[in-house]
């Protein structure tokens, strides 16, 4: 691998553990602010330190991201959209939002079929993120 090569793949590592960040911040802040069992603080957990997690994105950027997934959800129910990539939004909604935590349970969620559903949801999960990542790759930056 050359050096070139080598800075490529550092430079994706670090925009996708960045993008990964964002949408985990993102989905904070999603929580954070809707009415119903989502929004739910238990007061033992509040005397503990926990309870539905503080994001640490502010509105604006949040709004971005909001809007960058409303294009991914808008995307993947055009015909545009490969058929084996419908669910992304879906994906990123139960990684990110939904914080189920695992490609297992991803893929549990969306019923896919048992022999690779592991591998399937992690590579819905990945991909929409990476078509998040380009969708978001200059309007953050341009904002500071």
């Amino acid at each position: 691998m050359t050096t070139a090569a080598a800075a490529a793949v550092k430079q994706d590592v670090r925009i996708i553990g960045g993008i990964q960040t964002l949408l985990e911040r993102w989905g904070r802040w999603v929580v954070s602010g809707r009415p119903g069992p989502g929004a739910y603080r238990c007061p033992l957990a509040d005397l503990r330190g926990g309870g539905v997690p503080v994001s640490m994105l502010d509105d604006d950027d949040a709004l971005a991201v909001d809007a960058a997934f409303g294009a991914l959800s808008a995307y993947c129910r055009s015909a545009a959209c490969a058929p084996e990539r419908g669910l992304m939004a879906d994906a990123i909604w139960l990684m990110y939002v939904r914080n189920l935590g695992s490609y297992a349970k991803v893929a549990k969620a969306l019923h896919l079929p048992r022999a690779t559903a592991r591998f399937a949801a992690r590579d819905l999960v990945l991909c929409g993120e990476q078509w998040l990542a380009g969708r978001l790759d200059g309007s953050l930056a341009n904002r500071s």
